[in-house]
């Protein structure tokens, strides 16, 4: 056979062995690939596409042999080299994948996924500015693809940006309207914000496409709770139970009802919903979410049998240290404080605040943790380490009232109280909605 005769013959076992990829046959596609190479060992496309078949056959060091085999003949192959860090990607060596990502995009290697998979990657690794970059050139080359805008918003809100992320948002319902999810994730970032009519006037463009959302109508009830419109809220929850899809969101629906009857001082009440979202399967919000709730609830109360219980069950939900791990041991030493007269409660707070120094040594960005080692000293009476903490927040959140809340705590247990209220003051001025 001459050569255009021997190319036929191979694209054929091509054509036939992309048709099965297709149809999921990847096996007999992979046998079909093989035959063709026996005809012809180094037939670039076949080798390529023997690669993706044993990549999906779950077989990576097969297919980086075979893509291997591409480079070994052309090291600039953009596809063998844009391949071949998949593989490493998928075996966890991120160094060497970015490296290999790096020669495709220098061998005129240019996709959307590619740089998608560099923004997770980058994203895994806490890099958010080059996330941010290789997000963007994503959202270049395809700007309709509303899954990647919803990334560049969650990028920016892991670097703390919150106007830009509200902008990506505005850029991400303005491309596509008919994205649902942009509505929702909209909704997210304004109320964060505490731009509450923004919210409304945004979950309201959504409910005028999507009449029948559950999610947005659960949103909009929860936007008039946090604009304390809570006949509003409670009207709008109840219109909600009528959504043929209501199921979605009963347990959401749930632990809004329980918000307003906190609001209104009803905590008995609240404290049983949650307790009944607790039953229903997780959709959004997690158990921890529920029990947070139901644990703040008994702290109002001083409800120390309820709140010992809450306790265990919060620090249980996860091995890891996080808000609800830590804020379920924190109340479990106070609700053991106030059952057993011979516990030594302020032992067991400055044990948990060394073991927090620990966690936000390794854990630098673990807010909730400064948070609860501060309060831990303050109940263990060790005012001035809880004094410094409270400093460091105010100075690495000068923009939060939590610092300011802090020092007021420790200055009225030092029975200081002309300079807790200068602190209540200034969280007042951050933070206008606080009780007087």
């Amino acid at each position: 056979m001459n050569d255009k005769m021997d190319n036929a013959v191979l694209e054929d076992y091509l054509n036939r062995g992309s048709v099965l990829m297709n149809q999921d046959k990847f096996e007999a596609a992979r046998d079909l690939f093989e035959e063709g190479l026996r005809e012809d060992p180094r037939y670039i496309p076949l080798l390529l596409r023997l690669g993706d078949a044993q990549l999906l056959l779950e077989q990576e060091d097969l297919a980086l042999e075979a893509y291997n085999k591409v480079l070994l003949q052309e090291n600039n192959h953009p596809e063998a080299l844009y391949s071949a860090g998949s593989v490493h990607l998928l075996k966890g060596d991120y160094a060497e994948c970015l490296s290999l990502y790096a020669k495709a995009e220098d061998a005129g290697y240019d996709s959307p996924v590619m740089y998608r998979t560099l923004a997770a990657i980058y994203s895994h690794l806490e890099d958010y500015t080059q996330a941010l970059r290789n997000i963007t050139r994503a959202i270049r080359q395809d700007p309709l693809d509303t899954s990647l805008h919803l990334e560049r918003v969650n990028i920016l809100l892991a670097m703390g940006r919150y106007e830009d992320a509200l902008a990506a948002g505005d850029e991400m319902l303005a491309k596509n309207p008919a994205a649902i999810d942009s509505y929702h994730v909209l909704v997210s970032l304004y109320s964060q914000t505490q731009r509450y009519q923004d919210a409304m006037n945004v979950v309201n463009l959504g409910l005028e496409r999507f009449t029948e959302d559950p999610v947005l109508g659960l949103m909009k009830a929860g936007v008039l709770i946090d604009m304390q419109k809570l006949e509003e809220a409670e009207a709008q929850l109840t219109a909600l139970c009528g959504n043929p899809a209501y199921d979605i969101v009963r347990r959401e629906s749930l632990v809004k009802q329980a918000a307003i009857l906190q609001a209104r001082g009803q905590n008995e009440h609240a404290a049983k919903l949650l307790e009944e979202a607790l039953t229903l399967e997780q959709v959004e919000t997690t158990n921890a979410d529920i029990l947070f709730g139901l644990l703040m609830i008994h702290a109002s109360n001083q409800d120390w049998e309820r709140l010992l219980n809450v306790s265990e069950r919060l620090s249980a939900v996860s091995d890891a240290k996080n808000m609800y791990t830590v804020s379920g041991a924190f109340y479990g030493i106070a609700a053991r404080r106030e059952l057993d007269s011979a516990y030594d409660a302020k032992a067991a707070f400055s044990a948990m605040a060394r073991d927090l120094r620990k966690t936000t040594i390794l854990n630098p960005g673990f807010y909730e943790g400064y948070l609860y080692r501060a309060m831990c000293h303050k109940e263990a009476g060790e005012h001035d380490k809880a004094h410094e903490l409270a400093d460091y927040i105010i100075n690495l959140y000068p923009d939060q009232a939590d610092g300011h809340m802090l020092k007021q705590q420790i200055y009225l247990a030092q029975g200081m109280t002309q300079e807790a209220e200068s602190e209540l003051s200034k969280a007042r001025s951050l933070r206008p909605d606080l009780p007087l």
